[in-house]
């Protein structure tokens, strides 16, 4: 099967591996024979890992979690396993049916920031906005913001996420601490103090939840809610792996990295 959108090709078939690296059944490539991170077995694996230890927990996906989309099961390992190789042999037909089954949509943002927010940035100007789908899930909008429309990485930035699914402080959390995991960070005691700070910072968030984190170099991060300061973590080197998430170019959402970048100019 092959499937293109934009500069990404979407190929589905019985492969376990493209130009080395391991993609079962599906992957993306660019139309400049680049792989792309974008892995659907990974979150498939994930909800599949989950169900068997609570069937209810959420599939995880960069910086949030998506809703559950299975029922509580009983089931033995056996018929899991079963039912695990059954959606990777089918894994090509889903990715490919659901990136493309969902129209097009205006992404939802406001239009400017809470007033504390932007005086943190002196002025503010948003650098993009964009959309994260996940599987075809609409996830949550994200815009981008700093104090003259230009992103640098050294520089305050404001990120903004706009929900269209549920999670709670401990999902987002988690998710997060698994991205830095596979950006690079190894130190797990650190993780751990980083994991418990964003619980305790982080709200459970719903449909319409705007949650707003402002990079503050040398500093740290402040959150904020559409209303009100719900923290700050002082620790620069957390700020920046935190950020990262969305804004490294190894970021799992390329594609939502280039929307945020999208009036900057470039996106490196």
């Amino acid at each position: 099967a092959l499937a293109i959108a934009g500069s990404t090709v979407y190929i589905g078939g019985q492969f376990s591996s493209v130009a080395g690296t391991t993609r079962r059944y599906a992957a993306a490539v660019g139309t400049d024979g680049t792989l792309s991170s974008w892995d659907p077995n990974r979150l498939i694996t994930r909800q599949l890992q989950s169900a068997t230890r609570v069937s209810t927990n959420p599939s995880c996906v960069p910086g949030v979690f998506i809703s559950p989309i299975a029922k509580p099961v009983s089931a033995p390992a056996p018929r899991m396993w079963c039912r695990r190789c059954w959606f990777m042999r089918n894994a090509a037909t889903f990715a490919l049916v659901l990136v493309f089954a969902a129209p097009a949509a205006a992404v939802n943002v406001p239009a400017e920031l809470p007033p504390a927010v932007c005086s943190a940035l002196e002025t503010c100007r948003m650098v993009g906005k964009g959309r994260l789908r996940w599987w075809g899930f609409h996830v949550y909008d994200a815009a981008l913001w700093t104090r003259d429309g230009r992103w640098q990485a050294d520089a305050p930035y404001v990120l903004d996420i706009v929900y269209a699914r549920q999670a709670t402080s401990g999902q987002l959390a988690e998710t997060s601490i698994d991205e830095m995991r596979r950006l690079g960070v190894r130190d797990e005691a650190k993780l751990a103090r980083w994991d418990a700070a964003m619980r305790s910072t982080f709200p459970d968030v719903q449909t319409g939840s705007r949650l707003i984190g402002i990079y503050r170099p040398q500093r740290g991060a402040q959150f904020y809610s559409a209303t009100r300061l719900l923290g700050t973590i002082d620790d620069p080197e957390f700020a920046r792996r935190f950020f990262e998430i969305w804004l490294d170019p190894r970021t799992q959402t390329p594609d939502l990295r280039a929307a945020l970048l999208s009036g900057n100019g470039r996106a490196d």
